[in-house]
């Protein structure tokens, strides 16, 4: 009987995962409330509809009771790139946003595309010594292309910023400002990568050793930097 009154004592709002307890309680016993509680609450969304893998269990929540504000506005749409645009025109819909991870055949296992311990980096260590051919400095040549891809990665975001501050103007006034503000927005531009002047041209094999000793403190300086 006294667990029946209890529990009018309480106001379930499981779509929002809360209990309101309106008991009176002193200090003491507050430990041994708010743990019967939550044990109530889990009851109560366990017995609901759920849908279950081999992963994980899936609960559907009802409408809240009470809506709670927003601490920030709504996350703006982000606007279509140029691509974009040209896929929606054609009926193909957006690109669907592809998974964090990839499969990996070297190491049998599926690693990260970014971070510290992504495929890039895996491949990097993997080619970390380039034999040298007639065509030059095949790591320069490595380098210099990277430096390319993002300046033209770069130039192409510059391109959609354009295109979107530019839609419904069509004087010079309105496209010179809109350039200004696509231009403002790339805040951070990347820089030509140095290149090595290391000869390998060796002489003799004291000139033979000092370039090897001076490549490999490029190398240990390049791994302490990554680390």
């Amino acid at each position: 009987m006294e667990s029946t009154q209890y529990d009018e004592n309480i106001t379930y709002d499981l779509g929002n995962l809360a209990a309101y307890d309106i008991s009176s309680l002193d200090y003491s016993s507050l430990y041994d409330v708010t743990s019967k509680n939550s044990s109530r609450l889990l009851a109560k969304l366990f017995s609901l509809e759920k849908e279950e893998d081999e992963l994980s269990v899936l609960i559907k929540l009802p409408q809240p009771l009470m809506v709670l504000p927003r601490e920030k506005d709504p996350p703006k749409p982000k606007p279509l790139n140029k691509w974009e645009k040209f896929r929606l025109s054609k009926g193909l819909g957006r690109r669907l946003k592809r998974s964090r991870m990839v499969y990996e055949p070297s190491v049998d296992d599926y690693l990260p595309r970014w971070g510290p311990y992504s495929v890039k980096r895996l491949h990097d260590k993997q080619t970390a010594i380039i034999e040298e051919n007639e065509e030059g400095n095949a790591r320069e040549k490595r380098g210099e292309e990277k430096s390319l891809k993002k300046l033209k990665q770069k130039e192409n975001e510059l391109k959609n910023k354009l295109s979107n501050a530019m839609e419904g103007k069509k004087g010079k006034k309105d496209i010179d400002a809109a350039l200004d503000v696509a231009k403002s927005s790339t805040v951070k531009h990347e820089k030509q990568a140095k290149k090595r002047t290391i000869p390998r041209k060796d002489k003799n094999t004291r000139e033979e050793k000092q370039n090897n000793l001076a490549l490999l403190d490029q190398v240990i300086k390049k791994a302490k930097i990554s680390t």
